[in-house]
C-alpha cells in the first residue's frame, strides 16, 4: 500500500511547477496536480511500488491531464496559444521542464528542513515578498535579526546545494568511468 501522504508532500510542489508551465494558473496546476494523485489511486494496483516509476507516472499523468485542460479551454484565445506551445514542446523542453520543478522541490525540501527561525523569515522574505521591515515587525525582532538569520539560512542552502552538485558530479564521473572501460 502506498504512503499518499508522504508522496503528496513530497511532489506537490514539483509537479504544480510543471503544470504551471502550461496552464499558466496557480489554481489550475495545483488542480491537475491533485487530479493526477486521484488517478494514482485508481491505478494503484497496476503500477510498481517503486520510486522512480511512481514519479515517472505522476509526471506523465501531469502531463496528459494539463493537455486534457487545455483542450477542454480552448474556447479564449489564451488556451489556443498555450495548446499549441504544448503540442510543440519537445522531449529535451519537457525534459528541462521535470528538472527544474525537480530542483524547485529540492529547494522548497530543503527550506522545510532549516532551523523554524530561518525558514519563517526566509519563506517572508522570498515566498511572500516582504521587506526586511516587515518581517523584523511580524517576529518583533529587529532587523539585524532579521538579516542575520536570512544570511545563515542561505549560507545553509548554499552548502546543501553544493553538497548535492559535488554528489552528482561524483555520480556522473563514476558513471563515465564505467562505459569507458
Amino acid at each position: 500500500m502506498l504512503d499518499y501522504k508522504r508522496l503528496f508532500d513530497k511532489y506537490f510542489v514539483r509537479l504544480s511547477t510543471f503544470a504551471y508551465r502550461w496552464v499558466g494558473n496557480e489554481d489550475d496546476a495545483k488542480d491537475l496536480v491533485q487530479d493526477a494523485f486521484v488517478v494514482l489511486m485508481q491505478r494503484q494496483e497496476s503500477i510498481p511500488a517503486e520510486g522512480s516509476v511512481i514519479k515517472a507516472f505522476l509526471y506523465t499523468t501531469v502531463k496528459n491531464l494539463a493537455l486534457k485542460h487545455i483542450r477542454n479551454s480552448q474556447s479564449s484565445s489564451k488556451a489556443i496559444d498555450q495548446s499549441l506551445l504544448f503540442q510543440e514542446e519537445t522531449e529535451d523542453s519537457i525534459l528541462h521542464s521535470i528538472i527544474e520543478s525537480e530542483v524547485i522541490g529540492q529547494l522548497h525540501e530543503d527550506i522545510e528542513e532549516l532551523p523554524v527561525g530561518c525558514q519563517h523569515i526566509l519563506k517572508l522574505l522570498y515566498l511572500e515578498g516582504m521587506s526586511y521591515e516587515e518581517v523584523a515587525s511580524t517576529f518583533d525582532i529587529s532587523i539585524n535579526t532579521v538579516k542575520t538569520q536570512r544570511a545563515r539560512a542561505i549560507r545553509m542552502l548554499r552548502e546543501k546545494f553544493l553538497m548535492g552538485i559535488i554528489f552528482l558530479f561524483s555520480c556522473f564521473a563514476a558513471t563515465y568511468m564505467l562505459f569507458q572501460k
